[in-house]
């Protein structure tokens, strides 16, 4: 049996280390002043997807993003992180 697996992956604020100027008068996070980051949670999505993966031969890992266009990063970090052939 081989699995087709898709991965939803997303950019957040990094919120590890907030200053001063992390929110804006109005309450909201000021995301230019935060680094993104993979969401920690969608990594983890994505490691038990490659071991599934690995379980079942023939089966194909694909990972989708959402936002600007630097949430492209977040698919280039996870090729970079991860061989190519393993995501194939």
């Amino acid at each position: 049996m081989s699995l087709k697996i898709v991965v939803l992956a997303k950019q957040v604020p990094d919120t590890r280390n907030v200053g001063k100027d992390a929110m804006k008068a109005d309450g909201t996070v000021n995301r230019a002043a935060l680094p993104a980051i993979y969401n920690p949670e969608d990594l983890n999505a994505l490691e038990q997807a490659l071991r599934l993966k690995d379980r079942f031969p023939g089966s194909t890992v694909t990972i989708i993003t959402m936002g600007p266009g630097r949430a492209a990063e977040i698919i280039r970090e996870s090729l970079y992180d991860y061989p190519q052939s393993d995501l194939l």
